[in-house]
């Protein structure tokens, strides 16, 4: 068996309320120390009963140090590390370090590096500071959250994304017309490198005029030309990606379901019919709602 002292106070009685492990040692293979068992519960439990506050997260029940790995954990079919806290305050799980956590996703039908389901009202994931990704990034609907600007302490103001159809990009500002009626505008250095198929908008300010794309892209610059002189014009010129990236991965706007996810949305509609996860995430879903968190006392 593994042996355990069993920690007493200044009067010689235990401070323990139960055993401290079961299972059996094994050292046979080279892994350290193994405790083994077969039962449908916890092979050791360590309970760390501190209660943590706002800025006090409590104590650990397990702490690793290591060289490659501090907390390993495996599992066939189950959780290879289970984190859980049940008070307000805690961390169910906690990396910190060059890389705080890694997730790897290991192959077809993989549920995916990381996954984060939102439960009762919560968000599946937040994130303060930049975010970067070597990927695709989708979403059913998007745009950013800030400070009302006329109400920054009471109120909050929402935009949506622009979305299109292409990977678009969009460039747009404003010019005066010469005393011939001329302007030209310059673009960013990359823009013909970067972009394709560029379409054009024209708007005269203050004043009703003729305008024109006098002389398209060309050299990172366009001309617009005005019927008279000196005119305010506002401009846009958009142009689709064509890209090392974009070429390798085109967008894919209209797209077949996969079986397993037909006769499922992947946002409840008007319908009614029942939200898909995208596959085998719904597989987590279903796990994490299986999931009971223990109660502590």
């Amino acid at each position: 068996m593994f042996n355990c002292r069993t920690k007493r106070d200044n009067d010689g009685n235990s401070m323990t309320s139960g055993p401290l492990y079961y299972g059996k040692e094994n050292n046979s293979n080279g892994d350290g120390t193994v405790l083994a068992s077969e039962s449908v519960d916890k092979t050791l439990r360590v309970q760390n009963s501190r209660e943590s506050t706002e800025d006090d997260p409590g104590g650990a029940a397990i702490k690793g140090i290591g060289v490659s790995a501090g907390v390993e954990g495996h599992s066939h079919n189950g959780y290879g590390v289970l984190g859980e806290t049940v008070g307000p305050y805690g961390l169910g799980v906690l990396g910190s370090g060059f890389i705080g956590v890694v997730g790897i996703g290991r192959g077809d039908g993989s549920w995916g590096g990381v996954v984060g389901i939102a439960q009762d009202s919560t968000i599946a994931g937040a994130f303060y500071g930049d975010v970067a990704t070597d990927g695709e990034l989708t979403e059913s609907g998007g745009g950013f959250l800030i400070d009302h600007p006329l109400d920054p302490d009471n109120r909050k103001l929402r935009h949506s994304f622009v979305e299109s159809p292409d990977r678009l990009n969009v460039y747009s500002g404003a010019v005066v017309t010469d005393d011939q009626g001329v302007a030209s505008v310059e673009l960013p250095k990359y823009f013909e490198a970067l972009n394709k198929e560029f379409r054009y908008q024209l708007t005269a300010i203050g004043e009703f005029a003729q305008t024109i794309v006098k002389e398209g892209v060309k050299g990172n610059r366009f001309t617009i030309a005005t019927d008279r002189p000196s005119v305010k014009v506002s401009w846009q010129v958009s142009g689709i990606r064509k890209d090392k990236y974009a070429q390798t991965n085109p967008l894919i706007v209209d797209e077949e379901k996969p079986e397993r996810e037909r006769g499922e949305h992947l946002r409840i509609g008007a319908s009614g019919k029942p939200r898909g996860a995208g596959g085998a995430a719904e597989a987590v879903a279903a796990r994490v709602g299986r999931y009971k968190p223990e109660t502590r006392t």
